[in-house]
């Protein structure tokens, strides 16, 4: 399991954004957070198709293909479908973690929210 280490982009309604880029190989990989997330977007950048586990849900995506829904998460599981151990696909995931709106304006709070939900 890969923990993402990546620093959540504030939204200006309050969310907080993390959003990467990897590849999926034909073994399955897992990527977790700290917090739970309310949605989950994911772009299949590769010429494979992905399968991916989230939320209690099981997506494939087509090349070129996202798919994004409102879910509540820590981890996802990405692979690509395919018999060869050396091909993958780029994929871009986006988890997000609904916030308050406003909460970036206000000095404090941000940090206040960040952590009470560690």
């Amino acid at each position: 399991m890969t923990k993402v280490n990546v620093q959540p982009e504030g939204q200006t309604n309050g969310d907080q954004m993390t959003q990467f880029t990897e590849v999926a190989w034909k073994k399955s990989a897992t990527y977790s957070f700290d917090m739970k997330q309310d949605h989950f977007y994911l772009l299949n950048q590769g010429n494979e198709v992905v399968e991916v586990k989230v939320g209690g849900q099981t997506r494939t995506i087509d090349p070129g293909e996202s798919w994004g829904e409102e879910l509540e998460y820590n981890s996802f599981s990405v692979k690509a479908l395919t018999d060869d151990d050396d091909r993958g696909a780029q994929f871009h995931a986006i988890a997000t973690v609904y916030g308050i709106p406003g909460i970036d304006r206000i000095k404090g709070l941000q940090d206040d929210f960040n952590n009470a939900n560690k």
